[in-house]
């Protein structure tokens, strides 16, 4: 069996996937063969990240609501860093989706399966799933993809309890989820207490669940060439889940049974089905019959339970089939159990009296999530985050309101809202992107929802704050609807940030803001870092080369500056924003009494190109009284400190190099300023 080791593998996930033991998996076995691969990964703290057969983890923040033109546009910028044409290995739903869909816009640098673009989202598809095995006459549980409530209360008088629901579709389960979870409800007052809240529009499925007392959980993983006929298959069968029967598998061992590979893999022809594929059927021993719960159009999370004689398993068997190398015959090897070892510990007590269960450990050939002996480095990371100091610190976390969903009543549910965040750290304030009725004609909104206490807070502060602006002259995202925690505004057409006509109705905007006659709203947030990380982010501070008696000292001069002018205290760029109607002002926590010139100084030090920031100091510095020169230059000096130090004292997960970078751009930049404006003589 030979390797192509000159063609990388990119592994594509959607989304967060902090503790995926697949994409662990994915690496360990082609990087055991020499083949190089790549990884998207959203957090650089990801166990996977700390594996010796990852040639490199590319960062790739994704929530599921980006367009796929943009999604592709960092596919390719992640193939152009590495040079030369790779095997596109989708992670999850939403990637194997998109990679279908999009495939001729990839055909260059991504070796994909030929598979009709919507044939994966349909599989992927609970509802659709549905659809295609009763067109095949596939054997599959009776189940329903309801349009409103009406249909869920006709499916309930004649299914036979208990029920599954689930969120059925890719993409919409990560940023528009009917239910929190997979979850199995006994009776009609289950289900209909669980979806009291569930809106007609949102993609939902609900589907009879056939018991474990009288079935068997087994899958099937298989990879397919491009005439629809198996490179391998293998299948298994599910020991153990957690939580327990709608859970992930957290016990799996290898059973070949030749009648349901037979059965899956004709599935597959009858639907002209290519690529990697992990399938979940049940046996209902009622019957004797095998029924598709699940069609994942990807590598499995436990894919490492099955592999031939030959040692060739799904993912090196699709690098194989990708690159037009033989796949060497074998016969299944019976009998490897894969352990996900604390959930399984945890799934082991709950069903640990039932007759035959198997114990908690494990004496046969085992493949464990995140433990190698070749490869301990994940399984260490792994450990600590979930260790002693991680609970603690996760129990120290104050508890949080649930966000309200009343706002939900207000905005349309087709098309359904979407989050508008990126990932990033845990924010008190979730943002939504929805459509309303204005006026009689639809608008598409920008939702805020409060999630606690202090975060409703902000809500009526920033609605209070928009109406000051507005009476001041400055322009801000109008508020078109209100409750308690939650507030729908006017969505601005975003464009860049820069060139010199954003730049002078900025600057106009801080000076209204200035010169405002009555003052702001009192702040509700202030510049203070948490004092129980405080160690954590100074020693992240120095890692990062900040500098930190200068940062001290240049902090007690700006202390001593006078605050006798108002302020909107975050006037970046990313709250200053620019569109075709022009500048809009967003995101008022912080206004209040502050020092002359903080807000143009907070948008010149996230400028990203030297001209704009050239353009802003140039204009600024005109109108600058010189009383104020010397004062403006410690602020400048301080301001670039203070935003080197913000970027540099984030957990390195959520940290930004090119924010990094600018930081220490701008404070170079500041020192020169106040040198310069410390020794100016007046005009």
């Amino acid at each position: 069996m030979t390797f192509d080791t000159h063609t990388p593998a990119l592994l594509l996930m959607i989304g967060d996937h902090t503790w995926d033991y697949g994409a662990l998996a994915t690496v360990r076995t082609l990087g055991r063969v020499g083949v190089p691969v790549y990884v998207a990964l959203a957090d650089s703290a990801n166990p996977v990240a700390a594996s010796k057969y990852l040639t490199q983890a590319i960062p790739w923040l994704t929530t599921g609501a980006e367009r796929d033109d943009d999604l592709v546009a960092d596919i390719r910028r992640m193939c152009e860093r590495i040079g030369r044409p790779a095997v596109g290995i989708a992670g999850d739903d939403e990637s194997a989706v998109l990679l279908a869909r999009r495939r001729a816009d990839l055909a260059d640098v991504l070796l994909l399966p030929s598979v009709a673009p919507d044939l994966p989202g349909q599989l992927a598809g609970k509802g659709a799933l549905a659809t295609l095995c009763r067109d095949t006459g596939t054997p599959t549980p009776a189940a329903i993809s309801p349009a409103s409530v009406a249909d869920i209360q006709e499916f309930a008088t004649t299914a036979r309890f208990p029920l599954v629901v689930k969120n059925p579709e890719p993409f919409s389960r990560l940023v528009n989820r009917a239910v929190p979870t997979t979850t199995k409800v006994d009776d009609a007052q289950a289900l209909f207490a669980l979806l009291s809240e569930w809106q007609p529009g949102t993609p939902l499925l609900v589907q009879e669940f056939l018991p474990q007392q009288t079935s068997q959980d087994w899958y099937v993983a298989a990879v397919l060439s491009d005439d629809h006929e198996p490179a391998v298959a293998f299948s298994g069968i599910k020991r153990r889940a957690f939580p327990d029967a709608t859970g992930v598998g957290t016990l799996s061992e290898s059973r070949y049974n030749a009648e349901l590979v037979d059965q899956a893999m004709q599935f597959c022809r009858n639907i002209g089905y290519a690529g990697v594929c992990d399938m979940d059927w049940r046996l209902d021993e009622r019957d004797g019959v095998f029924k598709l719960l699940d069609f994942n159009p990807r590598r499995g999370a436990q894919f490492s339970t099955f592999r031939s004689t030959a040692d060739v398993d799904v993912v090196r068997a699709l690098h194989l089939v990708m690159t037009d190398r033989p796949v060497p015959p074998g016969q299944e090897v019976d009998g490897i159990r894969h352990v996900v070892g604390v959930l399984d510990q945890r799934a082991y007590v709950h069903r640990r009296s039932l007759p035959g269960e198997p114990g908690p450990f494990q004496g046969c050939s085992v493949e464990r999530a995140w433990w190698a002996k070749d490869d301990p480095a994940p399984g260490l990371r792994f450990a600590a985050q979930l260790g002693p100091w991680g609970r603690l610190t996760r129990k120290a976390r104050p508890q949080v309101i649930p966000p309200s969903t009343q706002w939900r009543q207000a905005v349309h549910s087709d098309p359904a809202p979407v989050p508008f965040d990126k990932p990033g750290p845990p924010r008190p304030v979730q943002r939504w992107r929805a459509t309303m009725t204005v006026d009689g004609a639809p608008v598409l909104v920008l939702v805020a929802v409060a999630v606690g206490e202090a975060a409703v807070q902000q809500i009526k502060h920033e609605c209070a704050a928009r109406m000051w602006a507005v009476e001041s002259g400055v322009a801000v995202p109008m508020v078109l609807a209100e409750g308690g925690n939650w507030m729908a505004s006017q969505l601005v057409d975003v464009t860049e940030s820069e060139g010199a006509d954003y730049i002078d109705q900025a600057l106009r905007a801080a000076a209204m803001i200035r010169g405002a006659i009555s003052p702001p709203p009192a702040a509700v947030s202030a510049w203070q870092g948490s004092r129980r990380d405080r160690a954590q982010r100074l020693v992240r501070a120095l890692i990062g080369h900040l500098p930190l008696r200068e940062f001290f000292r240049v902090r007690e001069e700006a202390a001593s500056l006078p605050t006798d002018v108002w302020v909107h205290g975050d006037f970046s760029n990313a709250n200053v924003m620019n569109s075709s109607e022009g500048v809009r002002i967003i995101d008022w926590e912080f206004a209040g009494p502050g020092i002359w010139g903080t807000d143009e100084i907070r948008l010149w030090s996230n400028l990203e190109y030297l001209q704009d920031r050239e353009h802003l100091m140039t204009q600024f510095i005109d109108d600058l009284p010189v009383e104020r020169r010397r004062d403006t230059g410690v602020l400048m000096h301080w301001l670039a400190l203070r935003q080197l130090a913000e970027n540099l004292a984030a957990p390195r997960r959520y940290q930004n190099p090119e924010n990094i970078a600018l930081g220490h751009m701008t404070l170079a930049e500041a020192r020169a300023w106040r040198a310069r404006l410390s020794r100016e003589p007046a005009r």
